[in-house]
């Protein structure tokens, strides 16, 4: 059996190519029915379609850094080993001036992330 206009048979399932949260019924112990493990498998494969044809948008580096440094509760002056200086530190984070290479290998080894967050892809632009 084939979803119309996804071309996938029902035996390649998303299910048992990677693993699922279970649903909250599923975690009680209850049996979900033919129709609803075909509809959730259904919303699983528009879903990935979707995710699939979506490029988002990367936010430059002075905003992602502002957002980590917000969710960590963070302020300007811990991130001066980052940066060398307080006032690069003010620069970088206010978008006066770039990251350079050193300060994006830095800041992702401080915040546990991957160098690709702080690198800027401007959709739209020239």
């Amino acid at each position: 059996m084939t979803f119309r206009g996804l071309n996938r048979p029902r035996s390649a399932s998303i299910a048992t190519r990677r693993p699922r949260r279970q649903d909250r019924r599923e975690v009680r112990g209850d049996v979900l029915s033919r129709e609803e493990l075909t509809l959730r498998e259904l919303l699983e494969q528009l879903v990935k379609v979707y995710d699939n044809r979506i490029e988002l948008p990367k936010p430059p580096p002075d905003d992602m850094i502002r957002y980590l440094m917000e969710e960590q509760g963070l302020k300007q002056a811990d991130l001066v080993p980052i940066f060398g200086a307080p006032s690069i530190a003010s620069d970088v984070i206010n978008g006066k001036r770039e990251p350079s290479k050193a300060h994006i290998r830095k800041a992702a080894e401080f915040f546990h992330i991957s160098p690709a967050a702080f690198l800027w892809k401007c959709l739209g632009c020239g």
